[in-house]
């Protein structure tokens, strides 16, 4: 009977350390995944930001293209002018 209660006693102690080991485990990992998923909440956030920042220096440049095309276009319409007004009909020539 000694024998059995010590195998028995053996027994709960390894399952108690055991349990207490997983237990202690379960709690790093949970840790570390806290962690992971603070960590990637924040790439996520600075990747928003310079998406954000990006679309903001993209609308800029639009905005500048749009202001500069208003610009030329007069100027381009004065330079297509004056060059039909520069050419020659050379059509009469021809007929000669």
């Amino acid at each position: 009977m000694e024998l059995r209660r010590r195998v028995i006693d053996s027994t709960t102690d390894l399952r108690n350390t055991a349990s207490a080991s997983l237990q202690d485990v379960a709690t790093r990992v949970a840790d570390v995944v806290d962690r992971v998923a603070d960590v990637a909440d924040g790439v996520t956030r600075r990747g928003q930001a310079v998406r954000d920042d990006v679309a903001d220096a993209v609308g800029r440049g639009a905005h500048e293209v749009g202001r500069g095309a208003r610009e030329v276009a007069p100027g381009a319409r004065e330079v297509e002018q004056f060059a039909k007004a520069s050419k020659t009909d050379h059509s009469a020539a021809c007929r000669v």
